[in-house]
C-alpha cells in the first residue's frame, strides 16, 4: 500500500525533479521513434487521450517516414531523462518488509557492460543514474568503478543505501579497504547523492525493522535524537546538499516519522523520500504492517511523488542486466523473452521491445496494480494519484441506441467468430460484424470474443456487456469504428470486491490463449499414449497414509472426522495398477507440495506420469523422445524455431548426461578424485563464486550443490546467445543448445 505526496514541497534532490518542458521533449522523441518503429497503436492511444499532444499526433500520422525519421535523429539525444540501474541482489540487512530475497543473483551485470550502458544513456540525454536498493548497492563488487564510470560521463548518481557500512569499520574495510571516515571523504569527490535509511531512531526497533543486531551500530545522541554512528559520520563529513533520508512508513514507525524523523530531516536540510509500505514481495497480502488512518494523515505532508509519470523517458536495468518497464518489478515478473542489455545498443533495445514500448505509455504504477486488484473490499486502498485500479464494476447503464433501462435479452443473427475474421489483414473501411464483450483496457475499450479482441469505439456500450457490433475497420486507429451496436446482455453481477479465477481473462482476453494451447497439447499427449496402448487412470488426491518421499505433504483439515494427505505425485498409485495386472498406465494429475515454489514445481502443479511393466531405461527415453516430438510436430510442423534458431522435429533429441552438462558449463569433472568428497567439491564450487551450504537432509547435499552450480552457469530460460560459449550451438548443427563439437543434430532438452 503506497500513497502519493500531498500538494506540498517536493523534498527530493533537485536533480530528480524533471521539468515539464524536459519531459515533453524526451517523450516526443520516444513517441516519434516508436511510431516509426511500428508501435503506432500505442503511440496513437497516448496522444489521442491528451489534447495537448493532438498536434504532435497529427505530425506523426500525416508526415512521411523520412520526416519522422529526421525528427528522431535530431532529438534522440534528449530521449532519456535518467537511467535506473540496480547493482546487486546482496544485502547486509534482511528487512522483513523487503520485496527481494537479498541474495546475489546468477550472472550479475559486470562492470564493462555497465560502463557501456552508462555511456549510451548519457549520449541519449540522461542527466543522472538512479540506484534503488534491490540489494545494498554499496556492497557491490564494482561499487567504486561504477561511480567512476558515472563521473567520466558527467552523470549525477542518486543512491539508496542502508548506511550500515559507515557504522562498521571491520565491514567497511572488508568491502572498501578503508575505514568509514576515509570512505566518506572519498565519496565527496564523486558526483553522488545518498538517501540513507532512517526508519526509526530507536535502536531496538532499528534492529527489528532491518533484522540485524542493532548493538553493532553504536547509537549516539545527535541534535536531540539517537542515530547510528555511520549516520552521524555522514552528517558531519558529507555535503548536506547531497545527503538525504529514505523512510518507509508502516504501523511500527508511522508516529515517529511524522513527529521526529521528518521534522529532523527538515531542520538538517536533508532531502527526503518518504513512502508508504507496498503490498509486494514478503508483505504481499499481509495488512498487519499497514499504517493506521491517523498515521497516514499525519505523514501525508511528507510523502514523495513516484517516478511513474516520467516512465516515457527512463530506462531501467536490473541486477542481471535485463530491461524492465518499472523499478519495483522483479526479474522473475518480467516476460520470458525479456531483453538483456548485451543484446544490442540501448536505444535499439528500448525501441524494439514490445513490453517496454507498451508500458512506456501507461503512466501508472504497475508495481502495485496487481496488489490493488487483489486487495478486495476490506483493505483500505490509499494509492498514488497516478494509479488507476482496473475497473471491475459492472456497468448497468442504459444501452446504446436509445433503449431505456437494463437491456433485455434479444435474438440476433449469428455473426462469424471474431478470431476467424482477424485471420487476414484488414484494410481501411473493411466491414466487420461481430459479437463480443466490451472490456476496458488502458484509455479505451476492446471487443472480445474468447481470446480474440480488437479495439472498438462504440459510444456508451455497457462495460462487461455482450454486444453485436456492425462497423468498419479504421487502419489509423488500428480498431473497429462501430456504426451500429446492439446490446445483447448487460453485466448483472457486480464484480467489485471479489477475485474470481476468470478475472485476469476479463481484463486481458489474450490470457485465454494459453488455456487453448494447453488443451490442444493435452489432447495430443492423450492421443499419443492411447495409441501406444497406455490406459488413462485416476488416482486418489486424498491419501490416508503419508508418502515415502523427500517432499512435504499438505495435510487437510478434518474431513468427516479424519485428516488426509494431499497427493504430491501419482507415482505410488500408478505402480499399484501395474502390480494389479494392467500393462501400461498414465495420469494427468493435479498435485500439491508443501515446499517453496522453485524452477521445478509450484505449490500446486499438474504432471503427466506414465509407466509400463518391464520398460527399461532406454525404452523410456525413446518413448519420451517420440511422444514429445510428435506433439511438437503437430503444433509447430517439422521445423520449430526457438530463440531465433530452427531445428528439425523429425530427428531425435540429442541425449546428454548431467555430468557432461556440468563439465561443459562449469569445467567441473565429477569423476575427478578431488571432487568425490564434500570438502573437495565445496572448494571447487566456491572457487567459482558459488556459496555452498548443506540444507535439509545431508543425503541431498551433492544434488543441491551441483544443481545450484549448473543453475549458476545456465540461467533458466536462457537462449543460445545467452549460454556460455562452450554450450552454444555448433556451426552447422540443426539442434538446440549443443556444446560445440558434440555429435548429434537433434535438440538437447
Amino acid at each position: 500500500m503506497k500513497t502519493s505526496c500531498s500538494a506540498g514541497t517536493d523534498r527530493r534532490f533537485a536533480v530528480q525533479r524533471i521539468s515539464q518542458e524536459r519531459w515533453q521533449r524526451a517523450t516526443a522523441a520516444n513517441l516519434a521513434a516508436d511510431h516509426l518503429g511500428g508501435y503506432d497503436l500505442w503511440t496513437s492511444a497516448f496522444v489521442d487521450a491528451r489534447p495537448e499532444w493532438h498536434n504532435f499526433g497529427r505530425f506523426l500520422r500525416y508526415s512521411s517516414p523520412r520526416e519522422v525519421g529526421s525528427y528522431v535523429e535530431e532529438h534522440r539525444k534528449e530521449s532519456l531523462a535518467f537511467l535506473v540501474m540496480m547493482l546487486t541482489g546482496v544485502c547486509n540487512a534482511d528487512c522483513p518488509i523487503c520485496f527481494t530475497d537479498r541474495k546475489r543473483k546468477p550472472h550479475e551485470l559486470g562492470h564493462a557492460i555497465r560502463a557501456r550502458v552508462i555511456q549510451e544513456a548519457a549520449e541519449l540525454g540522461a542527466e543522472y543514474v538512479y540506484v534503488p536498493g534491490e540489494g545494498e548497492p554499496t556492497v557491490d563488487r564494482s561499487w567504486w568503478e561504477f561511480l567512476e564510470a558515472c563521473r567520466e560521463n558527467n552523470l549525477q548518481v542518486v543512491v539508496f543505501t542502508n548506511g550500515l557500512l559507515f557504522s562498521e569499520p571491520k565491514q567497511c574495510r572488508a568491502y572498501w579497504h578503508c575505514d568509514p571516515e576515509e570512505a566518506v571523504a572519498r565519496l565527496r569527490d564523486y558526483p553522488v547523492s545518498l538517501y540513507v535509511k532512517l526508519w526509526t531512531t530507536r535502536p531496538d526497533l532499528f534492529g527489528e525493522m532491518m533484522a540485524i543486531d542493532s548493538r553493532r551500530f553504536d547509537f549516539q545522541p545527535y541534535d536531540g535524537i539517537r542515530l547510528p554512528a555511520g549516520h552521524i559520520r555522514l552528517l558531519e563529513g558529507f555535503p548536506r546538499e547531497r545527503l538525504g533520508v529514505e523512510v518507509v512508513v508502516e504501523r511500527r514507525n508511522g508516529d515517529e516519522v511524522a513527529d521526529v524523523i521528518a521534522p529532523f530531516a527538515d531542520e538538517q536540510g536533508l532531502a527526503q523520500i518518504v513512502e508508504i509500505i507496498q503490498h509486494n514481495g514478503r508483505t504481499f497480502g499481509d495488512p498487519s504492517y499497514d499504517p493506521s488512518p491517523q498515521q497516514l494523515e499525519a505523514v501525508a505532508p511528507y510523502l514523495s511523488p513516484t517516478s511513474c509519470s516520467v516512465a516515457t523517458c527512463k530506462a531501467v536495468v536490473t541486477v542481471q542486466g535485463l530491461l524492465s518497464p518499472r523499478i519495483a518489478i522483479l526479474e522473475h515478473q518480467l516476460p520470458g523473452d525479456a531483453r538483456h542489455v548485451s543484446e544490442g545498443p540501448l536505444w535499439e533495445l528500448l525501441h524494439s521491445t514490445d513490453y517496454l514500448v507498451q508500458r512506456r505509455y501507461e503512466l501508472s504504477c504497475l508495481c502495485e496494480s496487481e496488489a490493488v486488484a487483489r486487495a478486495g473490499t476490506e483493505a483500505q486502498l490509499v494509492g498514488p494519484s497516478s494509479v488507476v485500479p482496473p475497473s471491475l464494476t459492472a456497468d448497468a447503464r442504459a444501452p446504446v441506441n436509445g433503449a431505456e433501462g437494463v437491456a433485455a435479452e434479444r435474438r440476433v443473427a449469428p455473426a462469424r467468430p471474431l478470431a476467424e475474421q482477424l485471420e487476414h489483414t484488414l484494410s481501411q473501411g473493411e466491414r466487420l460484424q461481430a459479437v463480443g464483450r466490451i472490456l476496458p483496457v488502458r484509455e479505451g475499450t476492446v471487443l472480445a470474443d474468447g481470446a480474440a479482441a480488437v479495439p472498438v469505439v462504440c459510444g456508451e456500450a455497457p462495460l462487461y456487456g455482450w454486444v453485436r457490433v456492425d462497423g468498419v475497420w479504421d487502419v489509423l486507429r488500428g480498431g473497429l469504428a462501430a456504426e451500429h451496436c446492439d446490446v445483447i446482455r448487460v453485466a448483472t453481477r457486480d464484480v467489485t470486491g471479489f477475485d474470481p479465477p476468470e478475472l485476469p481473462a476479463l481484463r486481458e482476453p489474450q490470457r485465454l490463449l494459453p488455456i487453448l494451447d494447453r488443451a490442444r497439447a493435452l489432447a495430443l499427449l492423450r492421443r499419443e499414449l492411447d495409441g501406444r496402448d497406455f490406459i488413462e487412470v485416476t488416482t486418489p488426491a486424498l491419501q490416508t497414509a503419508a508418502e515415502m518421499g523427500f517432499v512435504r505433504q499438505v495435510t487437510t483439515e478434518p474431513v468427516q472426522g479424519r485428516r488426509y494427505n494431499l497427493r504430491t505425485d501419482p507415482e505410488e498409485y500408478l505402480k499399484r495398477y501395474l502390480t494389479a495386472g494392467l500393462e501400461a498406465v498414465y495420469e494427468i494429475s493435479t498435485n500439491v507440495r508443501d515446499d517453496p515454489p522453485d524452477d521445478w514445481h509450484l505449490t500446486e502443479f499438474q504432471s503427466l506420469e506414465y509407466y509400463r511393466r518391464l520398460m527399461d531405461f532406454e525404452a523410456a527415453l525413446t518413448l519420451a523422445d517420440e511422444v514429445i516430438r510428435s506433439v511438437m510436430r503437430t503444433i509447430a510442423g517439422n521445423q520449430l524455431t526457438w530463440s531465433g534458431r530452427a531445428f528439425d522435429t523429425t530427428r531425435p533429441f540429442t541425449r546428454v548426461t548431467f555430468g557432461d552438462l556440468v563439465r561443459s558449463a562449469t569445467g567441473l569433472d565429477l569423476t575427478a578424485e578431488e571432487n568425490v568428497t564434500a570438502a573437495g567439491l565445496r572448494a571447487r564450487l566456491e572457487a567459482a563464486g558459488l556459496r555452498c551450504d548443506v540444507q535439509g537432509e545431508r543425503a541431498q547435499w551433492k544434488r543441491e550443490w551441483l544443481e545450484a552450480g549448473l543453475d549458476h552457469a545456465l540461467p533458466r530460460g536462457a537462449g543460445p546467445e545467452r549460454l556460455p560459449r562452450s554450450l552454444r550451438l555448433a556451426p552447422g548443427a540443426a539442434g538446440g543448445a549443443l556444446p560445440a563439437g558434440w555429435a548429434g543434430a537433434g535438440p538437447c532438452l
